[in-house]
């Protein structure tokens, strides 16, 4: 999260409303932010070479969940960190941080745990 260019989140989630929400409050925040309703539209995001510096995802969607998100990410050996939103999972949070996630966040949750964490989390 360096002076010169503002970080690049991509939000995944299937709920619209929390993902603008989450869109905007980062922009409000000085970063570049971006939503994808499920992980394939994610998936073409990052394809198109667009930069993203982390992945903040739901884990519950239809056409592609948050894990197979996560899943693919690590297969294809791209370091961006993956943070995942749950609510109802079939997952506990150890073995989501486990499966590779970097942070996870039981919904609802405060703005202020992620933006705490994607300080952690993002590249220096």
């Amino acid at each position: 999260m360096g002076e010169d260019a503002p970080a690049t989140i991509l939000v995944v989630d299937d709920d619209e409303t929390l993902c603008e929400i989450l869109v905007n409050s980062f922009r409000l925040l000085g970063m570049k932010a971006v939503g994808a309703g499920d992980g394939q539209e994610a998936l073409k995001i990052i394809r198109s070479k667009q930069n993203v510096d982390v992945i903040l995802s739901d884990v519950r969607m239809p056409i592609m969940d948050g894990l197979e998100l996560l899943r693919t990410v690590q297969d294809s050996k791209l370091s961006i960190p993956v943070m995942l939103m749950t609510g109802f999972s079939d997952f506990s949070d150890d073995e989501l941080y486990k499966k590779g996630a970097k942070a996870v966040f039981a919904k609802p949750f405060a703005a202020k745990q992620v933006f705490d964490m994607l300080a952690k989390v993002l590249p220096a």
